[in-house]
């Protein structure tokens, strides 16, 4: 049921999923000859290295900045401000390589994102009574994520089509 997920840029399904490692080479091109492990292993070293996780990192990368427009603010400051904005902006508004539903597709084919069977998420997929938020697994944290945009969004509509001003009532 899951697997009808493709990315069109690649061909990552969860039966073949495997790491980029020779596409990213030519993606971002290096001086010098490194490979996607060596680049990951250099930005875990790092995260590492100032005592952050991976979650850490993410979380904090894709907090939105505010912007300082103080004339205290060093240009050191403003320039990492603006750096992060264009990393950012680039990958959600889907001007990079991947978009960020290539990336979230990535991350719901991941063998890591299912739980165990014996695992309490493993009967949370598409869950009516637990929010996603409470669901720590991604697969089955994304499910309900959708099952509940889908609910909020059909619970909108029907309640503006009990109005008299849309022409139907029920």
């Amino acid at each position: 049921m899951y697997t009808q997920w493709k990315l069109s840029k690649s061909s990552h399904t969860q039966s073949n999923y495997a790491e980029p490692s020779s596409r990213s080479n030519s993606i971002t091109p290096t001086p010098y000859n490194v490979t996607s492990e060596e680049k990951l292993n250099d930005v875990f070293k790092t995260i590492s290295h100032y005592g952050w996780t991976l979650t850490d990192f993410l979380h904090a990368l894709f907090t939105p900045i505010q912007k300082s427009h103080s004339t205290n603010a060093s240009p050191k400051t403003r320039a990492m401000q603006n750096r992060h904005h264009q990393f950012v902006l680039k990958f959600l508004s889907g001007a990079s390589c991947y978009t960020a539903f290539d990336i979230v597709i990535m991350m719901f084919q991941h063998p890591y994102a299912k739980p165990s069977t014996h695992h309490a998420d493993a009967n949370a997929y598409f869950s009516p009574t637990l929010s996603a938020d409470q669901i720590k697994h991604a697969k089955p944290a994304l499910t309900t994520w959708a099952l509940e945009i889908v609910t909020k969004e059909t619970q909108r509509e029907s309640t503006h089509l009990v109005y008299k001003t849309a022409g139907l009532r029920v």
